[in-house]
């Protein structure tokens, strides 16, 4: 089955598919925000980089696993914007699918 040919399934799913990563990216980066700011509650970040400058010769390394909840966060702030630019171009598409008149394509000998 082609989702592409049908008229209302593939909208649908061409902007719900990122709306759904828009709003996942939108709560981590608040669940980060709104929990870094108390001072009883500990983050992943937080505690590993509390512990940064103390040696370990084992794991857990606590200077590697800060560099990766920063790095993590980080590319959660910058799904935000990529994102909201995914949902604007899926929007423009339904848009601009609605107004192209329907024409029927014929299918190649060859791919069938």
């Amino acid at each position: 089955m082609q989702i592409r040919n049908k008229a209302l399934i593939h909208p649908v799913i061409s902007l719900l598919a990122p709306l759904a990563s828009l709003i996942a990216a939108l709560v981590a980066t608040s669940f980060f925000y709104s929990i870094n700011t108390s001072d009883t509650v500990d983050t992943l970040q937080s505690w590993t980089c509390r512990w940064v400058d103390v040696p370990m010769t084992r794991a857990p390394y606590w200077n590697v696993l800060c560099k990766e909840s920063e790095a993590a966060l980080y590319m959660s702030i910058t799904m935000i914007p990529l994102q909201l630019i995914i949902v604007g171009l899926a929007g423009f598409a339904i848009l601009a699918d609605k107004k192209a008149p329907f024409v029927a394509r014929k299918g190649s000998p060859a791919l069938s």
